[in-house]
């Protein structure tokens, strides 16, 4: 065990300095079996006339001597070094996220390592990084979404470096590899032939795309996006670039104003004031930060957001725009039965009127309820089991921004996610509203239900309660 090895493994020359201060011992496991690595090797690298090696290092870091799990910060397994390229690369990152700080929500599942004796468990993001022979940066983002999803459910099976490129060769007129990186398309038959459902957002093409990339992340979704230069004199986008989008940060209202705000992010939302994403970027350490702000997207050469593909699941009919023309539409004074006169009481005690929206299993939401609503969380379960919720549905949570900084919210809308509302059609969508402890739902025979359990309307908006975290937490 020793100090860490920065300068000795190509490519950690950009560690963030708040890693570097808490890695202060290294241990360095000359031979790992890395599953990924060893699918690429039977694959591909067993194949060529120069033997490669099987097996890899891989480099454990601590903040301490005791290596213990509180102390233990992760590892990374490193490509096994060449006889003409004795460079060590990193090849896979596993790396806690504690090192960023308290200002981050962010999506990450839980990794299990055995080594010194110990069994570590930890969050944080999966990484690849590529061979740039057989995998590039599309790859690469591809399997870090995919191994995401498959290590916090169940129903998403392990996809290795192989099956990726695989999963392709029969769509791609000529041969696949040595590679030249993925097209948009068959980034998303990949997904689809994971068992996901995907859906292509263009910049150029859809209103409003950084708030749907807003919904879609609150919502727990790790994006696959596209970035790029703009080249002035050719007049065109240059070095095109697929990274992961999974985190954001803790937008600070007090040093923001309204005119400060992102062109496409005027609206009434609660991330409007956000400017900062945690990124998988496979050429560089984990948890790189992307700035997105009125002066537009701000990465190292990049200042171009091209396009991100979001995996959905398939009984999820209702999209992020619709949900948002629905607040657009209630923010300019849509009505439905008796939720505008409530609105109004907010708006005239708190200030302007934020909605958060997110997609959320029924589950999820229902034991967001039992936790968050205390003594009246029995009431709440009964007027929703009357009604039933299906397993998809849209949580639009509503508060005001003197509360953004606690993270509190007065109550929520919930829509059918399930349901196809395009036109307009939300209200057959509708299934509940709540201010504090008054709600109204719509059964399944469109008939509303309604119940109260306070007397005056001051006491209903004094009603407050956390806002709903689930797929994307905050960083402890």
């Amino acid at each position: 065990m020793s100090d860490p090895l920065w300068d000795d493994i190509l490519g950690l020359s950009e560690v963030p300095a708040s890693f570097k201060q808490l890695a202060v011992k290294t241990w360095v496991e000359t031979t790992y079996v890395d599953r990924d690595y060893r699918d690429l090797y039977y694959n591909y690298y067993s194949k060529k006339h120069f033997p490669y090696a099987r097996l890899t290092p891989r480099v454990h870091f601590s903040r301490n001597d005791s290596w213990d799990e509180d102390s233990y910060l992760g590892n990374i397994v490193l490509y096994a070094p060449e006889k003409d390229h004795p460079a060590l690369r990193p090849f896979k990152y596993n790396i806690r996220s504690e090192f960023l700080g308290s200002e981050w929500y962010r999506c990450e599942s839980e990794f299990t390592v055995h080594a010194l004796g110990h069994t570590y468990r930890f969050p944080r993001f999966p990484l690849i990084t590529q061979d740039a022979e057989f995998t590039r940066c599309a790859h690469a983002a591809a399997w870090s979404n995919l191994t995401y999803f498959s290590e916090r459910f169940s129903s998403y099976k392990h996809r290795h470096p192989s099956d990726i490129i695989n999963d392709i060769e029969f769509f791609k007129a000529e041969r696949h590899f040595p590679s030249s990186g993925l097209e948009i398309g068959e980034m998303c038959m990949i997904l689809k032939r994971s068992g996901m459902f995907p859906k292509i957002y263009m910049s150029e093409a859809h209103k409003g795309f950084y708030t749907l990339l807003d919904i879609y992340l609150e919502s727990g979704f790790p994006l696959i996006a596209g970035i790029a230069k703009y080249d002035k004199q050719k007049k065109e986008n240059v070095s095109l670039h697929a990274i992961n989008i999974f985190g954001h940060n803790r937008a600070d209202v007090s040093k923001f104003n309204i005119g400060k705000v992102h062109v496409d992010r005027k609206g009434p939302y609660t991330f409007k004031y956000r400017d900062k994403y945690l990124i998988g970027d496979d050429n560089l350490f984990p948890y790189q930060v992307m700035k997105i702000d009125v002066s537009g997207v701000s990465y190292r050469i990049f200042d171009r957001l091209l396009t991100f593909i979001v995996p959905l699941p398939r009984q999820v009919n209702c999209l992020a725009e619709v949900v948002q023309e629905y607040i657009e539409f209630l923010d300019k004074g849509g009505k439905f039965p008796d939720f505008d006169s409530a609105a109004k009481l907010l708006a005239a005690k708190y200030g302007q009127i934020l909605f958060r929206p997110f997609l959320a299993t029924a589950g999820g939401f229902l034991e967001n309820i039992r936790k968050n609503y205390e003594d009246k969380n029995e009431e709440y379960f009964r007027q929703f089991y009357k009604v039933g919720l299906p397993h998809f549905i849209w949580v639009i949570e509503i508060t005001c921004e003197s509360f953004l900084p606690d993270s509190s919210t007065f109550g929520h809308i919930i829509l059918d996610a399930t349901a196809s509302c395009e036109g307009g059609r939300w209200s057959g969508a509708l299934i509940s509203w709540n201010f504090g402890h008054e709600m109204k739902l719509q059964d399944a025979n469109r008939t509303w239900l309604s119940k109260r359990w306070t007397r005056t309307d001051s006491e209903v908006l004094d009603q407050r309660f956390p806002m709903m975290r689930r797929n994307l937490k905050p960083i402890s």
